[in-house]
C-alpha cells in the first residue's frame, strides 16, 4: 500500500508505476502531468520545482504519473479538494481518466476545501477502500 500527499501523492504515483505488488494506492492533492499544471502552481511551489528538480521537459515527465498510468496495476483512491490552489484540481480528473483508460480500478473522492482535506474527511473515504482492499485477501 502506498499512501501519499501533496508531493508525497507525485512520488507514490509515479512509484506505483513500477511496483506490482501493490494491492493499493491512495493519492491525496497530487500533480500528476507537472508541464500541464505549472503555469496554474503558486510562485512558491514553481521556486521549489526549480531548486529540487529543474524545469526541464525531462525534469517535468520523470514526476508526471499520467505518463505512466497505464503501469499502475493495483486500486487507486483519489482524493481533491475542489478548491486546491496548489494542485489544480483538473489534475486529478486527467489522471483518474488515464486511469481509467488503461483499464484500472480507480475511485475519484472530491471534497469542498482547499489542498489541505481534513483527517475526519479523508476517513470516510479511506476507511471503506482499505476494508475492500483487507477483505479481497480472505
Amino acid at each position: 500500500m502506498l499512501y501519499g500527499v501533496s508531493r508525497g501523492a507525485i512520488a507514490s504515483a509515479v512509484v506505483a508505476a513500477d511496483e506490482p505488488r501493490l494491492r493499493g494506492l491512495i493519492l491525496i492533492g497530487g500533480v500528476y502531468d507537472l508541464a500541464a499544471a505549472w503555469p496554474a502552481l503558486p510562485a512558491g511551489i514553481k521556486h521549489n520545482v526549480r531548486e529540487e528538480a529543474g524545469t526541464s521537459a525531462e525534469a517535468f515527465a520523470a514526476r508526471s504519473a499520467l505518463f505512466v498510468a497505464g503501469r499502475i496495476g493495483t486500486l487507486v483512491l483519489i482524493l481533491h479538494g475542489r478548491r486546491d490552489a496548489n494542485s489544480p484540481p483538473d489534475q486529478a480528473e486527467k489522471f483518474a481518466a488515464a486511469l481509467r483508460d488503461h483499464g484500472t480500478n480507480v475511485a475519484l473522492n472530491w471534497f469542498d476545501s482547499g489542498h489541505i482535506i481534513p483527517f475526519k474527511d479523508r476517513a470516510r473515504a479511506i476507511e471503506p477502500f482499505l476494508q475492500e482492499i483487507l477483505e479481497s485477501r480472505k
